[in-house]
């Protein structure tokens, strides 16, 4: 998950956050979903351009859960 609270909440990312939550937990549902392009979908609409990129050289990007029992 990227963060999206500093000095303030960044709703853009919390969006995409909530997108990659339903991708782990539903995957089924949510097969259809790039989650790249939506982030910048989601960037574009509420920011003006695609930032994906930029969040993901900063903070790592989208990632799979590690789902392995210790």
């Amino acid at each position: 998950m990227l963060p999206y609270n500093f000095y303030a909440t960044n709703i853009g990312t919390a969006l995409a956050d909530a997108y990659h939550i339903g991708k782990v937990l539903y995957p089924e549902q949510f097969k259809d979903i790039d989650l790249e392009k939506k982030a910048d979908e989601i960037y574009t609409f509420l920011l003006g351009k695609p930032l994906y990129r930029e969040m993901k050289d900063e903070f790592g990007g989208f990632k799979k859960f590690n789902s392995s029992k210790n």
